[in-house]
């Protein structure tokens, strides 16, 4: 087993034990993320260029959600423009 791959085994364990007793952040993480990402309509990067749904830059980069795009549209999925 790697080491990455062990490192992940005891976060499972350790999470999977603590959920049991209603603790476990990253479940609640995860659905919070999700409940904003429905909320919003784009992913302004940290580079400050606005992309939208189809982009694989999307929710995959350093950045935050927005209703509204950043003026600066990305060059691949073309941000609010599409």
């Amino acid at each position: 087993m790697t080491m990455g791959k062990l490192f992940l085994s005891a976060i499972s364990v350790v999470c999977l034990s603590v959920a049991s007793i209603g603790a476990c952040p990253v479940e609640s993480t995860q659905t919070s993320v999700k409940v904003e990402a429905a909320q919003k309509k784009y992913w302004i990067s940290s580079t400050g260029k606005t992309h939208n749904s189809s982009c694989r830059y999307y929710n995959n980069c350093k950045g935050y959600w927005s209703d509204t795009g950043s003026g600066d549209n990305c060059k691949i999925c073309g941000g609010t423009s599409k």
